[in-house]
Formats: C-alpha cells, sequence, structure tokens
C-alpha cells in the first residue's frame, strides 16, 4: 500500500510565502530556488562582507556551480559535511559565518532529493525558467526532445 502523497513547495525563500506555505500546507517538504540562494549568498558576500568580488568567484562555485558541493553531494548529510569542512578551511571569518548561516538551508534543500521514488531533473532547481535554460544548455531542440524535457522539468 502507497503511503500518501506529501506536496513538495518551492519557493524564492521569500518568507511571507514560506509562512504562508507553513500554514496551509504543513506536512509539505520545501525546496529554495537554487539560483536565489547563490545571489544571496554572493550579494551577502559582497555587501555585508565586503570580500572582492575575485574572492567571491573562488567560493560560490564551490557551492553552487555544476561540479559544487549542491550538485555533487550524496545525501544531505554529505552536503552538511562538505559545507562544515569549506566553513573551516575560509580563511576569512565572515566567509566561516555566512556559509555556517546558509548550511541548514542548503541541507533542508538537499532532503527533498531523498525522497523514494522521487526524481529531480537537477539538485540545483530553480522555480522559474532557470530550469529550463539550464535543461536546455541554451540550445535549440526537436519538438520530440523539447516535450521530453519540459516533461522532465515538471515531473520535478
Amino acid at each position: 500500500m502507497d503511503c500518501p502523497q506529501v506536496p513538495i513547495l518551492g519557493n524564492d525563500d521569500e518568507k511571507a510565502l514560506k509562512l504562508a506555505t507553513a500554514i496551509a500546507f504543513p506536512q509539505a517538504s520545501r525546496r529554495t530556488c537554487t539560483r536565489h540562494l547563490r545571489q544571496n549568498f554572493s550579494h551577502t558576500l559582497a555587501d555585508k562582507v565586503g570580500l572582492p568580488k575575485q574572492e567571491r568567484q573562488r567560493f560560490i562555485p564551490h557551492i553552487f556551480g555544476d561540479n559544487g558541493i549542491i550538485a555533487h553531494g550524496t545525501d544531505h548529510m554529505d552536503i552538511a559535511d562538505r559545507l562544515q569542512h569549506m566553513a573551516e578551511s575560509a580563511e576569512n571569518r565572515s566567509v566561516q559565518n555566512l556559509i555556517e548561516l546558509m548550511s541548514p538551508l542548503l541541507v533542508d534543500n538537499a532532503k527533498g532529493l531523498e525522497r523514494p521514488r522521487l526524481h529531480f531533473a537537477s539538485p540545483l532547481w530553480t522555480n522559474n525558467c532557470e530550469s529550463l535554460k539550464q535543461a536546455l544548455s541554451w540550445r535549440s531542440l526537436k519538438l520530440v526532445e523539447l516535450v521530453q524535457k519540459l516533461h522532465s522539468i515538471i515531473k520535478t
């Protein structure tokens, strides 16, 4: 006998939406848009930490890039371990604090990937056309291929 499906809700980490969905759907799993997490992380490094662009560009791909921690972590515990190691090895204390602050949200995001019978097209999920652009790699496809890609994204 199958268990009832628990909905997965995605958002851009907007506080009012998170609160409303938590009230309306208390059992739902939540995913936050990777693009928004990356932007928030980058802006915080720039505006609050004051880290120069060259330094930011060293850290951000290690977490959010196609070959980064989120894309290649095997499960939420692996991602947590990798983030902790990155925080410990960061030379800048503010960067360490920011990684530690972001880690719970990134780890919670990864937990959504671990549900049985659930397939995500990409662990780097985004809540807008970014998912389609990433899936297509900005190239043209034949109609059948496009429909298959769209179906894969919709299943996510």
